[in-house]
């Protein structure tokens, strides 16, 4: 037999023989690729049709699905806000023994923090990796990169430890090579290079309406990162959660790159998942309305995950509970824990998984621009084998500022580089004004080596600094490391 009658016979039984049909007039190295390709993903052609198949099925493009979908139960939801604890000096009391707990966790080693960087911010008018971008009108001129992993460098030294919090970052394809490359460049800023663990992005053939594999080039299946529930698999295929759990990791924090206020590790969501004995922990923040364009947690046929709002209608989005609070407010922030448990549970689930999201786009092929369709699979969609799932809501403005769109000229626009630069800064301000009593009109940006969440502010050189602000009448004053100052 040729070798293109052993990669036909490879694709038979998924019907995608159209894959090899300009096999016959590549090149010798595009022969060898293209091979390598078909025996790569022949194994689970199939599997991927029936993704196919199922996700077309499930396309709702009145994007106003009336399945069963109901709230969370008031158990489900802990509230640890600013106002719940001005009301209940109890439920503060608890949070201050839980993040004690999760800073015992940490200091353990059982705790790991992993970000989604598969992201190339192409939407901020950028070509290069999103978690290499920095923020103009960020004093410290640091890239998200260098801010997440300062962060982490803090809160080792809050929990007295060191080089115990291993950093993963999941890539994609198109990140992959510039993103290890710049992590390298600057030495990891300052974390141990072995606790820097790269792993890429699982991707999904693109098809077309009718089920049939599109070709970017001749010789190249077309492909697109297949969503961040690829997460999972990555995870145990790369061997990046065997590595973990080698090391005592019990606990997994997944966060968006793009996040500016994230707390990396929070070691209260730590400690509460220890005491609910949670597998699954996620953070939520209430709508700002109605009409928000955020997907919420709810279950759906008493399966948990998250309804977009797409898919909540009109009526549910202005249910009210009897007090007059939003029904359906539990905001999906993108900030997860996950038990290493979950994790290999959820790997496992997803080899036979085939409820993706069918995303209807014009995929670029050798014969043109085509109406094709991207699979992608989230990662609160495999919640629902959750043993045990809660939800923490926790203040927006000191969790969540998220990097979605670019700058621009009249700065109105949300989620921009300038909107989470402003959040930060008005976070930090109440930080040095609550631990300083400065009376100083000044803003403030305080460097992540110099506080994780607000702690270390009431010293001499810290108060000095905030003094000179009031004085010059300084209108961003940066607090960096005293060494520096």
């Amino acid at each position: 037999m040729s070798l293109k009658s052993d990669l036909v016979a490879l694709l038979t039984p998924s019907g995608q023989q159209h894959i090899v049909d300009n096999f016959d007039a590549l090149g010798h190295d595009e022969q060898q690729s293209l091979s390598e390709q078909v025996r790569e993903v022949a194994p689970v052609l199939e599997h991927y049709n029936r993704i196919f198949v199922a996700s077309m099925a499930a396309l709702n493009p009145s994007g106003n699905s009336s399945s069963d979908v109901e709230p969370p139960h008031d158990a489900d939801v802990a509230h640890f806000t600013e106002a719940s604890f001005a009301a209940d000096s109890t439920r503060a009391s608890v949070a201050n023994a839980m993040r004690h707990d999760g800073l015992a966790s940490i200091a353990a080693g059982a705790v790991a923090v992993l970000v989604l960087a598969g992201g190339s911010g192409t939407r901020l008018g950028q070509t290069f990796p999103k978690g290499m971008l920095v923020c103009p009108d960020l004093l410290q001129q640091k890239s998200l990169f260098q801010l997440h992993c300062e962060k982490i460098l803090r809160l080792e030294k809050i929990a007295g430890c060191t080089d115990t919090i291993p950093l993963l970052l999941m890539t994609s394809p198109q990140t992959d090579k510039a993103t290890r490359a710049f992590f390298k460049e600057h030495h990891y800023f300052g974390m141990s290079e072995r606790n820097v663990i790269f792993f890429v992005q699982s991707a999904m053939p693109c098809y077309t309406r009718d089920g049939k594999i599109l070709m970017e080039t001749p010789s190249r299946i077309a492909s697109a990162p297949g969503g961040n529930g690829g997460i999972y698999e990555a995870l145990q295929k790369s061997g990046a959660l065997g590595e973990i759990c080698s090391r005592g990791v019990k606990y997994v924090q997944v966060v968006t790159v793009d996040n500016m206020l994230v707390k990396l590790g929070d070691p209260l969501m730590v400690g509460y998942a220890i005491a609910e004995k949670a597998d699954v922990v996620v953070k939520s923040t209430p709508k700002v309305s109605d009409k928000e364009a955020v997907g919420v947690f709810a279950r759906r046929l008493g399966k948990w995950g998250v309804v977009e709002y797409t898919e909540i209608g009109d009526v549910r989005a202005a249910a009210r509970r009897d007090d007059g609070a939003r029904l359906y407010d539990a905001a999906n922030i993108a900030i997860h824990l996950l038990h290493v448990d979950f994790l290999h549970r959820a790997a496992e689930e997803m080899r036979t998984y085939e409820y993706y999201h069918a995303a209807l786009k014009n995929i670029p092929t050798h014969t043109g621009s085509v109406a094709g369709v991207k699979l992608e699979a989230f990662i609160f969609d495999i919640f629902e084998f959750a043993s045990q799932f809660r939800i923490l809501q926790v203040d927006r403005s000191s969790e969540f500022s998220p990097i979605k769109n670019a700058d621009d000229a009249t700065q109105t626009k949300p989620d921009t580089p300038f909107t989470a630069v402003r959040d930060l800064h008005a976070l930090h301000t109440k930080w040095v004004r609550a631990s300083t009593n400065a009376n100083s009109t000044a803003t403030f940006e305080v460097c992540p080596s110099v506080s994780y969440d607000g702690e270390g502010l009431e010293g001499a050189v810290i108060a000095g600094a905030v003094s000179e602000a009031a004085q010059s009448g300084a209108g961003i004053v940066l607090i960096k490391p005293p060494s520096n100052l």
